[in-house]
């Protein structure tokens, strides 16, 4: 499936730079993002969310 999202350059420049940070690309970012909250991630664990979603370090809990 393909969305398009009509973003302001601002919102733009910061989601890839967030999903630069985390080795992915823009899609992968959004769609890690979208998975985790809509309950359907298997990328992580949900002590892990935070550092996925915003680069916070590993909890290993």
């Amino acid at each position: 499936m393909a969305l398009i999202l009509d973003l302001p350059d601002e919102t733009e420049a910061a989601l890839r730079a967030k999903a630069s940070a985390q080795g992915a690309s823009a899609q992968q970012y959004v769609a890690q993002i979208l998975e985790i909250d809509l309950g359907q991630a298997t990328v992580c664990q949900p002590s892990e969310q935070d550092h996925y979603l915003y680069g916070s370090p590993k909890r290993n809990l």
